[in-house]
């Protein structure tokens, strides 16, 4: 006879969380790339932003040095940040919130 041990409910729940936590996607400064082409970037790669989503972005960035383009799950956040280097040559990173 075997006996199968199950999983602690208080287990369950920290692992759910920690895989539904959201993650911050966000793109650094660099001496490269215009205010333009981080609005576009940005368009082409969050759903539902805007171009002016965009500006507001590039903005931050060139002025703070960095700007959070999403909060997401973890999933399309990794998705969006390997996007905006491979397709735009942005520097960006996640981080969980």
């Amino acid at each position: 006879m075997s006996t199968t041990t199950l999983p602690d409910q208080d287990l369950l729940e920290r692992l759910r969380a920690k895989l539904t936590r959201p993650y911050r996607v966000i793109i650094h400064d660099d001496p490269i790339h215009t205010y333009h082409e981080v609005a576009v970037a940005v368009v082409r790669t969050i759903p539902d932003r805007t171009y002016e989503d965009g500006w507001r972005i590039a903005t931050l960035v060139d002025t703070t040095g960095m700007a959070v383009a999403a909060t997401c799950p973890k999933e399309p956040a990794e998705h969006y940040r390997e996007r905006f280097e491979l397709a735009y040559g942005l520097t960006s990173t996640i981080e969980p919130v």
